[in-house]
Protein backbone atom coordinates (compact mmCIF):
# COMPACT_ATOMS: atom_id res chain seq x y z
CA UNK A 1 0.00 0.00 0.00
CA UNK A 2 1.34 3.56 -0.68
CA UNK A 3 1.40 5.95 1.49
CA UNK A 4 -0.37 8.61 1.19
CA UNK A 5 1.81 12.56 1.84
CA UNK A 6 0.50 14.82 4.42
CA UNK A 7 1.44 17.31 2.07
CA UNK A 8 1.93 18.36 -1.77
CA UNK A 9 2.04 20.79 -3.86
CA UNK A 10 0.12 20.66 -6.60
CA UNK A 11 -0.53 23.05 -10.25
CA UNK A 12 -3.97 23.60 -11.36
CA UNK A 13 -4.03 23.04 -14.82
CA UNK A 14 -6.72 23.67 -17.68
CA UNK A 15 -9.40 20.99 -18.31
CA UNK A 16 -11.87 21.87 -21.39
CA UNK A 17 -13.78 24.82 -20.35
CA UNK A 18 -12.45 24.63 -16.57
CA UNK A 19 -9.55 24.26 -14.23
CA UNK A 20 -8.81 22.03 -11.66
CA UNK A 21 -6.19 19.56 -9.58
CA UNK A 22 -5.20 16.20 -11.00
CA UNK A 23 -4.90 13.79 -8.00
CA UNK A 24 -2.52 10.79 -8.57
CA UNK A 25 -4.01 7.56 -9.02
CA UNK A 26 -2.42 5.75 -5.88
CA UNK A 27 -4.18 8.67 -3.98
CA UNK A 28 -7.64 7.54 -5.91
CA UNK A 29 -6.95 3.61 -4.96
CA UNK A 30 -5.93 4.46 -1.79
CA UNK A 31 -9.03 6.38 -0.77
CA UNK A 32 -11.44 3.98 -3.28
CA UNK A 33 -11.99 6.76 -5.60
CA UNK A 34 -12.88 6.74 -9.37
CA UNK A 35 -14.86 9.11 -12.09
CA UNK A 36 -18.12 10.18 -10.82
CA UNK A 37 -17.54 9.88 -7.33
CA UNK A 38 -18.54 12.53 -4.71
CA UNK A 39 -16.16 14.47 -2.50
CA UNK A 40 -17.10 17.74 -0.34
CA UNK A 41 -15.01 20.35 -0.81
CA UNK A 42 -15.18 23.30 2.49
CA UNK A 43 -13.79 26.82 1.43
CA UNK A 44 -12.79 28.63 4.86
CA UNK A 45 -9.28 30.38 4.12
CA UNK A 46 -8.40 27.16 2.94
CA UNK A 47 -9.22 23.95 0.69
CA UNK A 48 -10.02 20.81 2.07
CA UNK A 49 -11.21 17.92 -0.38
CA UNK A 50 -12.94 15.31 1.85
CA UNK A 51 -14.39 11.74 -0.07
CA UNK A 52 -17.65 11.09 0.49
CA UNK A 53 -17.69 7.76 0.17
CA UNK A 54 -15.68 5.47 2.76
CA UNK A 55 -12.61 4.10 2.23
CA UNK A 56 -13.25 0.42 1.45
CA UNK A 57 -9.10 -0.82 2.09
Amino acid sequence: MNKIPSRSIRKIVQIGNARGVILPAHWLDYFGLDRGDEIEVITNGNVTITPIKKRNK
